[in-house]
């Protein structure tokens, strides 16, 4: 019998086949907001040429170009999307490898790819679609390697638009609560909070 995971599963996956075709080009006019946005990841995770990356939910892969443009040639990029039609309009890129899965089957997917740690893994406004956020993050947690860093990177939870009310509580009522965040995997990890948008960085404790 279908549960409402499954539907919400469903709903995203619909969304995101419909934007796939113009969703890179949309970005694509943001280059300062890219870079921005990249340098503090890069400075946040204390992410280093040659480091391993998962850019989970990654989408298009255009936040994982900017990374390996401010890094250098020897980082690698495992771009991780449920949605094939956004891994489609992926640019092919040598050091960027695209694995199509869900967030809740990176770990079996990834290591299917012979790729089981990394020393960023990237979840970049994509937390909100998950269907389960505690079991989810406590799964990608088991991706990092000793001494690197899990960050997520949230949509604010209210936002000050010139939309009708129905919107703006429509919009607060899909971002998840901070706390589900950070407590999720909490025994292994050291959280350090940006606060005011939204990075949260969890860096491994072990090494």
């Amino acid at each position: 019998m279908p549960t409402p995971n499954d539907g919400k599963a469903s709903s995203t996956a619909n969304h995101y086949a419909r934007l796939a075709a113009d969703y890179h080009d949309l970005w694509d006019r943001t280059p300062t907001f890219r870079e921005w946005m990249v340098k503090r990841v890069v400075d946040v995770t204390e992410t280093r040429p040659g480091n391993r990356i998962a850019d989970i939910g990654g989408g298009t892969g255009i936040f994982s170009v900017e990374l390996l443009r401010q890094l250098d040639g020897e980082t690698t990029v495992h771009l991780v999307d449920p949605s094939a039609e956004m891994l489609a309009q992926a640019q092919p890129h040598p050091s960027i490898r695209p694995v199509c899965a869900a967030a809740e089957n990176s770990v079996l997917a990834l290591s299917a790819a012979s790729a089981a740690e990394f020393d960023l893994v990237l979840v970049k406004e994509a937390v909100h679609h998950f269907v389960d956020i505690p079991s989810t993050l406590t799964q990608l947690s088991a991706l990092v390697a000793p001494g690197g860093a899990l960050l997520i990177v949230m949509l604010p939870t209210r936002i000050e638009y010139p939309l009708f009310d129905a919107a703006l509580e429509r919009f607060t009522s899909l971002q998840p609560d901070r706390r589900d965040i950070v407590n999720a995997p909490r025994q292994a990890w050291r959280f350090r909070g940006t606060h005011g948008g939204s990075m949260w960085r969890c860096r491994s404790s072990i090494g």
